[in-house]
């Protein structure tokens, strides 16, 4: 697909509206109940953060929107032909091998050269959908040909077998949309995708609203867990926004609409401490359960999502991973604000040696004697996942942080609001964070613990799946335990996963040096923020950086008969290999590499929203009436 059949599909752009003011009281916070206590709290939280991080992390006293000395900007930036080039070579070089050896299996294994479903009952086109925009975007024709007469005549959903709703959803609901709007609205992936949205919808009958985490898509019935039927991800339920009101639009089914923003709704009223969330949540009750709080596994995606949701309903501007309307009021709170507030305030870290900026995350702590959640506490421990941060916090510095519409290649100084500089510098730093773990051979988080020398070059640019620090000790924390002895004395207590995380954000931490786990299965997050980045300011660095990685791939991944396999230990230069080529290395990692060397009007920034799967759609303005007013 040409870069003017791209640009010919892309949307308008958003309205322009008052930047939102962070609220303020003078008030005090005399009992903890009602708004004094949680105005209370939250001067607690912003005086809490100064103390762990000595410093506002993210701030500078002169504003510069590209701190290092080596930026090589160039607002004009064009294509960077010979990398692209390379980038769709290597992309044809996998997809030549799984068209040869297993077209039409959700998986891929390229060392014995066979495929495998995700369910014995048949397959869901896992890989071909996942990838079919990824062959538009790159204009490879014949494949895409190829694709497109599978979907017709052999994608079904009439497999009777639970499969993931989430992972279902952003890979195989948000391909489907994705190709339907860049092949000019074919409407055989509208169809597809109706039918597979309407199975979907099942999973969400639930006393909450939110959607169970498996559906059986041939009986149309959400399945719960083995372990715990009611448990609900947090991120999983909140990462299916996009897809499901794109396909309302399409569609004029209110339903999906309304389904969907539901889960917010059930997300706002269970009120998150700070706006940091616990990854898990009770279907039934529809509030947090005692789990982690991170950003990486089973929590980037809410808060990588929270930028859409927030400007969902407000709209300001039409850009990547913000907006899919122009006509909704909001009478939701700011999450997307106050989250930030609070990732800054209570996850982010310097690091003790280098000083690079991270992100820690609150672990549960159990109770000695009974096993049960006692509290939190705090682990400096940063997976791959979060990388994603660094670009969304960059790009919505430029959305809900600035006072224009157009905002200069890079930001200038007027531009931008105080929060707005603060998030764009944050994101900034993430990135070099996250630069920085590709650059380091021991591939630890040495701006955590120890650094780690250089030991050759054998797997220089790769970087190990997690990284982080243990601690010296552990603290219990006392939490609100109910038990219910009048009713039961053996049912187990009730926790409240607020009341554990306020008191952990007020406890201190130590760190003792890193522990990893060093498999690399080539995860497309640092890449995704590179793409980001290079847009935003132009900057040639970034796609020097992405450049180092695809090449440490190439290197170290590449299979001579065909495809790409997990690096399981980025420390050995002989490491075994998995025999597994991730659908998401075709349809997100090699995207964004494609889109890092391309032209700005490839998937431009304010046209498009990617969805954490990386498939492509366009900014809509849908008449539907919206909000949490039912």
């Amino acid at each position: 697909m040409s870069e003017s059949e791209l640009r010919k599909r892309s949307g308008s752009r958003g309205s322009q509206k008052d930047v939102p003011k962070p609220k303020s009281s003078s008030k005090p916070a005399k009992a903890r109940s009602g708004a004094a206590q949680w105005i209370g709290l939250a001067a607690l939280v912003l005086g809490l953060g100064y103390w762990f991080s000595g410093s506002l992390v993210g701030r500078d006293e002169s504003w510069k929107p590209v701190p290092a000395k080596d930026s090589k900007i160039n607002p004009a930036y064009g294509v960077d032909h010979e990398r692209r080039d390379a980038v769709v070579a290597a992309f044809k070089h996998a997809w030549s091998a799984y068209e040869r050896d297993a077209y039409g299996y959700d998986n891929y294994h390229p060392i014995s050269r066979k495929g495998s479903n995700l369910s014995k009952s048949g397959g869901i086109g896992y890989m071909i959908v996942d990838v079919i925009d990824s062959l538009q975007i790159m204009n490879l024709t014949s494949e895409y040909a190829r694709a497109r007469e599978w979907v017709a005549n052999e994608l079904s959903f009439e497999r009777d077998d639970s499969f993931n709703t989430f992972e279902t959803t952003i890979r195989v609901l948000g391909g489907l949309l994705s190709a339907y709007h860049l092949s000019d609205e074919d409407p055989i992936y509208l169809e597809k995708a109706q039918d597979l949205g309407e199975r979907i919808l099942e999973a969400f009958k639930t006393p909450s609203g939110l959607p169970l985490p498996m559906v059986n898509l041939k009986k149309r019935r959400g399945v719960g867990e083995d372990w715990h039927p009611g448990l609900v991800g947090t991120a999983e339920a909140a990462t299916l926004q996009l897809e499901l009101k794109y396909l309302s639009h399409l569609t004029d089914n209110e339903e999906f609409w309304y389904k969907a923003e539901r889960v917010l709704n059930v997300i706002r009223n269970a009120r998150a401490e700070a706006g940091l969330v616990p990854i898990y949540m009770d279907a039934d009750t529809g509030r947090y359960l005692p789990s982690e709080i991170r950003l990486g596994s089973r929590g980037d995606s809410f808060y990588e999502y929270l930028l859409n949701v927030e400007r969902t309903c407000t709209v300001r501007h039409a850009t990547l991973l913000l907006t899919l309307t122009s006509t909704i009021s909001d009478p939701s709170p700011q999450m997307y604000e106050e989250s930030m507030d609070g990732i800054h305030t209570a996850l982010l870290q310097k690091g003790i040696h280098q000083g690079h900026t991270y992100t820690s995350e609150f672990i549960v702590v159990p109770d000695p004697y009974t096993g049960h959640p006692a509290g939190y506490e705090r682990s400096p421990k940063q997976d791959h996942l979060v990388c994603f941060l660094g670009g969304s916090l960059m790009l919505g510095a430029v959305t809900t942080g600035s006072f224009v519409d157009n905002v200069s290649i890079p930001p200038r100084d007027s531009e931008l609001t105080d929060v707005g500089k603060r998030d764009w510098l944050t994101g900034y730093e993430l990135i070099e964070t996250c630069m920085d773990t590709y650059d380091s051979a021991t591939y630890v988080f040495a701006f955590i613990g120890r650094a780690g020398g250089r030991q050759g070059e054998q797997f220089q640019g790769l970087v190990c799946e997690r990284n982080g620090v243990r601690l010296t000790h552990s603290f219990l924390l006392r939490s609100r335990l109910t038990h219910r002895v009048n009713r039961d004395p053996t049912a187990p207590p009730s926790y409240d996963a607020r009341y554990m995380l306020r008191c952990a954000l007020s406890t201190p931490f130590s760190s003792f040096p890193p522990l990893t786990n060093s498999f690399c299965f080539f995860r497309p997050e640092t890449v995704e923020s590179l793409f980001i980045a290079f847009r935003l300011t132009g900057d040639n660095r970034y796609r020097d950086y992405g450049w180092k990685i695809f090449q440490a791939i190439e290197k170290h991944a590449r299979v001579d008969s065909g495809g790409y396999v997990t690096v399981l230990d980025v420390n050995n230069p002989n490491s075994e290999k998995e025999d597994k080529m991730e659908t998401f290395y075709l349809s997100e990692t090699l995207k964004y590499l494609y889109l890092l060397f391309s032209g700005p009007d490839v998937i431009p920034l304010d046209r498009y929203v990617l969805n954490t799967e990386a498939h492509p759609l366009p900014v809509f303005s849908p008449s539907i009436r919206t909000g949490f007013a039912y």
